[in-house]
């Protein structure tokens, strides 16, 4: 894409930033690796790449309320794992590149050299089975949206999108591979600039969805992201077959959420990926939001808020 202006000596620097979304349903995956899938595609030194893993396309609306809606049209709630922190300070960053020459964050995104592209299939992904209603047992399989390589006929320049398409309907000549990111144990996506909310998850945030009705019922929904909660007890999780560990197994109590809640939030502080005023913003509403019972003396709880002060 930026052949022209390096031959013109104008290419002008350049943020590229994207979500989960953006791998299952807009097939974002040879724009990194190639029609191939066998290289990682380097990057220009003008160019600052940041994905935002577990996040829907434009990103979700933010929060820490462990249930939400289920999404228009599809079988699971909607995701909220949110972009817009994460833009702001990278806004900032920007302008002081373009302004001021510092250096922004360093690009972090999912690579073939990580091991973190992998097929769209559950056991590639590592997708953990989720007793929840509206979640296909052998999820993620079948629903990414496949790039497929069409032929429109010898008149039409396909660099360009200029010229005349002289095959309409088009031949499909090939699918090409269509890789997405790893997931670890839980569901949720691994490397790339998580959110605070995605390090201190309430379930697994989810760059797909799945058609509830109609004619593509129990295919990949729109451009929308799914999320699971989390049980919120051990009893519950025990109950419902969920192997997955629950929130209140995770952060013993609310005072446990609110430090890994205050970790992560300065941790991206430091990384200069949030604004300390959003950080702060961030850190009183995990607290406001009562996703455990207050026990401040509860032994996970205090262990975690431990280790936040030795980090």
């Amino acid at each position: 894409m930026l052949d022209r202006c390096r031959r013109s000596h104008t290419c002008p620097k350049l943020f590229e930033s994207f979500g989960a979304t953006e791998f299952w349903d807009l097939r974002m995956s040879p724009g990194l690796v190639g029609t191939d899938a066998k290289r990682d595609i380097p990057l220009p030194p003008n160019l600052r790449r940041y994905y935002y893993p577990g996040t829907s396309h434009g990103g979700g609306a933010g929060g820490f309320a462990v249930t939400q809606p289920i999404a228009a049209g599809c079988t699971l709630p909607r995701n909220p794992n949110p972009q817009f922190d994460t833009e702001r300070a990278l806004f900032v960053a920007f302008i002081d590149w373009i302004v001021n020459g510092t250096e922004p964050p360093r690009s972090r995104y999912p690579t073939l050299r990580d091991r973190l592209l992998v097929g769209a299939t559950k056991q590639a992904t590592g997708f953990p089975t989720i007793p929840f209603t509206g979640m296909p047992p052998d999820a993620p399989n079948d629903l990414v949206n496949l790039v497929l390589d069409y032929d429109f006929g010898r008149s039409l320049d396909y660099n360009d999108l200029t010229g005349v398409i002289t095959r309409e309907p088009p031949r499909i000549k090939q699918v090409l591979p269509t890789l997405v990111v790893k997931v670890n144990e839980d569901g949720n996506e691994i490397g790339g600039v998580p959110s605070v909310l995605h390090q201190a998850p309430l379930g697994p945030y989810l760059g797909w969805n799945v058609r509830a009705t109609g004619f593509y019922a129990g295919q990949i929904c729109d451009f929308t992201g799914g999320y699971v909660p989390f049980a919120k007890t051990k009893a519950e999780r025990i109950a419902a077959g969920d192997l997955r560990a629950s929130l209140e197994e995770r952060y013993g109590s609310q005072e446990g959420y609110n430090c890994v809640v205050t970790r992560a939030a300065n941790k991206a502080v430091a990384e200069r990926f949030l604004l300390r005023v959003d950080a702060d913003r961030l850190i009183a509403e995990a607290a406001a939001a009562n996703v455990l019972p207050s026990d401040p003396d509860n032994r996970t709880a205090r262990a975690l808020c431990h280790r936040r002060h030795k980090d």
